[in-house]
């Protein structure tokens, strides 16, 4: 976990600055993060960090051209030497994927894994504990960083501050597969992770307006203008969602795998498909793709030996990937593929001999 020393040092650092730069991943817990970071700040400027979740001399050009005082980076894994090179600017770095080593005295590390490799525990949930002592409107936006936690799966500490503030968006039972998909939290979560979706400039402005939303009932209902345009865009993405969904239900498990791969060009839900069938058989590896120029795009799902049979897999591929103990993403060749899931499931003992 992160030491209240460290939490201090980071309000810190993200109280001092006036015109911040936000790099967030695309996902429920990095939307989280941003949005509840934004109502601390009200000011600076978010940018998604879309596709490979690293950060390349691309990111360094928008950090330069921007001009901030302070970046901050939210659920983003890695950056590559490019992007340390080419940015002079002090960073503020919160993540929860595998350390990385940091080097240069502009960069402030802030990741839970670096003293306990085996700890879980998102990035919404930090910058919640990091800001909200103190701030009523922190406070009631509780209900923010819990969904980008439910989004990343984890049931966070302050949940029983939500359920007492907003009761209406938990179930009975505090479970997290219930919460994640069968409850209004659960579908807040999803919408954040929705509206990053399509092109670039679309999904920005869903995230400029997020940062407007007080109240969860404008997302849930379309209580205001702003809640009523975020519903109507996320209705017509998960419109989409439920239909490769009900196909991904249908395949039948081969050697305790379930494999769904689509060439769906309009959306790429792989993450949340991949979440809602290991839901329903914790016990199968799962993998979801989308073909697409030439490459598989997936995400996996398995036990806790998942990242390091990844990792053997892609050694003999063209490729790229990693995440969590249980959860990773990956990209390889078409070409490769049959290679590729050939010995990921040697590794996982999955494959008939």
């Amino acid at each position: 976990m992160l030491s209240r020393e460290e939490l201090n040092k980071l309000k810190r650092e993200l109280s001092e600055c006036s015109k911040p730069l936000y790099l967030f991943d695309d996902d429920g817990d990095g939307v989280a993060a941003f949005i509840f970071l934004y109502k601390f700040k009200k000011e600076g400027k978010g940018v998604l960090v879309k596709a490979r979740p690293e950060l390349n001399d691309m990111f360094a050009k928008i950090v330069n051209n921007y001009g901030p005082d302070r970046v901050i980076i939210l659920d983003v894994s890695s950056m590559n030497k490019d992007f340390k090179d080419l940015v002079k600017t002090p960073i503020s770095w919160i993540d929860h994927h595998d350390p990385q080593e940091i080097k240069s005295s502009l960069i402030s590390y802030y990741n839970p894994r670096v003293k306990n490799h085996g700890e879980y525990s998102p990035t919404s949930l930090w910058i919640y504990e990091a800001l909200h002592e103190g701030n009523k409107e922190l406070e009631d936006a509780s209900w923010i960083a819990a969904a980008g936690c439910i989004w990343d799966h984890a049931i966070p500490d302050f949940i029983d501050k939500v359920e007492q503030k907003y009761p209406y968006l938990l179930p009975d039972k505090l479970d997290i597969d219930l919460i994640k998909y069968h409850s209004p939290l659960g579908k807040i979560a999803r919408m954040f992770y929705f509206l990053t979706m399509g092109a670039t400039v679309s999904a920005n402005r869903n995230m400029k307006v997020l940062t407007r939303i007080k109240d969860p009932k404008e997302l849930l209902e379309g209580t205001t203008s702003q809640g009523k345009f975020l519903l109507k865009n996320f209705e017509k993405l998960n419109k989409q969602y439920e239909n490769i969904l009900h196909e991904a239900l249908k395949v039948t498990p081969v050697e305790n795998t379930i494999l769904f791969i689509y060439s769906d060009d309009k959306i790429s839900v792989t993450k949340e498909i991949a979440n809602e069938l290991s839901s329903l058989n914790k016990d199968k590896l799962i993998i979801v793709g989308r073909e697409k120029s030439g490459e598989f795009k997936m995400s996996l799902r398995y036990d806790e030996n998942l990242k390091r049979a990844l990792e053997k897999a892609l050694e003999n591929v063209e490729g790229y990937g990693g995440g969590h103990e249980m959860a990773c993403g990956a990209c390889v060749k078409s070409r490769d593929f049959d290679t590729f899931l050939k010995i990921l499931k040697d590794e996982l003992g999955l494959r008939k001999k």
